[in-house]
């Protein structure tokens, strides 16, 4: 049933065989494999995540990690994803295509400090029940494009840090984004450099942000944007916000 923090800190692991693991009745996963900072291949494709409701720091600071196979496996009754993916630093790619969100409300900080990915396939990731969407792609430096169209953000309350860091990104496009619920946009695309076209719809709702501190910090290639839909109102702080 579980399986949490089983092999976290074995920091002088370089290899591990998990070919054997039988997972049906797993339900708990979270930090796994949790500063398993000497690991460079993980592959848990055999496993059976039909059970599983938290995968918050599976991986999180495996910073030799440049292989890892999660085959097909969905999570889909994860409800804490947060930190799943963080600070895998040496990850150039990763298929998480197969990977659906949907019941997840926490997904703060999943892919923060992935600084080497070049892309990341989200054409499949619904984001329905989620809650906690700070950090996620912070520090991703290295991806120049995103696609954000399934993405479910009714039900959002924290956007801060969002985008932060994304260095090479372009153009976001959060016209499909429904953010009336949201509070928190402190630092959403703060250090996002080269970002020079940044995509809203009237769903852009700031009705309830509480704080939008350096929300545009560093943005120093956004050349213009469209404020007329913004409803200050509930804002507590703009400090630093461009």
């Amino acid at each position: 049933i579980d399986m949490s923090y089983m092999f976290s800190g074995c920091t002088s692991l370089t290899e591990i065989n998990l070919g054997n693991f039988i997972t049906n009745n797993v339900i708990h996963i979270q930090s796994m494999f949790e500063n398993c900072s000497n690991l460079t291949n993980i592959d848990i494709s055999n496993f059976d995540s039909n059970k599983v409701i938290d995968t918050s720091h599976l991986f999180s600071n495996c910073v030799s990690l440049t292989e890892l196979n999660i085959g097909e496996l969905k999570f889909s009754n994860a409800l804490d994803m947060s930190f799943m993916f963080n600070n895998c630093s040496n990850l150039s790619s990763l298929d998480i295509s197969h990977i659906d969100p949907k019941k997840a409300e926490n997904l703060s900080s999943m892919f923060k400090g992935c600084i080497n990915l070049l892309n990341l396939d989200l054409t499949n990731f619904e984001t329905t029940n989620a809650k906690n969407l700070s950090h996620i792609f912070e520090g991703c430096e290295k991806l120049n494009e995103i696609n954000l169209n399934k993405f479910n953000t009714q039900n959002a309350k924290d956007f801060s840090y969002m985008f932060s860091g994304c260095k090479l990104i372009k153009t976001i496009d959060l016209t499909n984004f429904d953010t009336k619920n949201v509070n928190y946009m402190n630092n959403m695309f703060d250090d996002c450099t080269n970002l020079d076209l940044l995509l809203i719809s009237i769903k852009f709702d700031t009705s309830k942000v509480n704080s939008m501190s350096e929300m545009f910090k560093n943005c120093e290639n956004l050349r213009s944007f469209d404020f007329s839909t913004f409803i200050t109102a509930s804002v507590n702080d703009f400090s630093g916000m461009f």
